[in-house]
């Protein structure tokens, strides 16, 4: 089945907009390569935990909140998914393995509605995919 879009969990949009060298440059140019071609999806979740992270010196951005998060978004192909009535039971209803934290849980519903693929570091969210639950790239 064809890639139709990509979501974004949290700590890959945070490092893919900064140009973070967390992301290796072999994964940066794939993605660069896909997301000029298929849209990018970023899960409502992912700016409340910024914005927590952020309250909680946990992450330091290079402008306020409200700036970078309009910037972020700005980019061509990116898109804010809202939380709906859909991504919400999908979420409170994973098949079985997943763990229980809400935003993940939010994150991986999302990319399921979707039918997108989720691009993440979380080992937890990468483990849970070889289940066949979901789709990731893994960076």
């Amino acid at each position: 089945m064809a890639e139709s879009a990509f979501v974004l969990d949290t700590h890959a949009w945070i490092w893919y907009v900064s140009g973070d060298a967390e992301i290796k440059a072999s994964s940066r140019n794939y993605l660069e390569a896909k997301f000029a071609s298929h849209p990018v999806l970023v899960p409502a979740i992912c700016v409340w935990e910024i914005a927590l992270l952020s309250k909680r010196s946990r992450l330091h951005l290079a402008k306020p909140l409200a700036d970078w998060v309009h910037e972020a978004l700005s980019r061509p192909r990116f898109t804010l998914s809202p939380l709906d009535e859909r991504i919400a039971m999908e979420a409170a209803n994973l098949p079985p393995g997943f763990h229980n934290d809400p935003a993940d849980c939010m994150i991986v519903a999302t990319a399921r509605v979707a039918d997108a693929t989720l691009v993440t570091r979380d080992k937890r969210i990468i483990d849970y995919a070889e289940s066949g639950h979901v789709r990731v790239f893994a960076i």
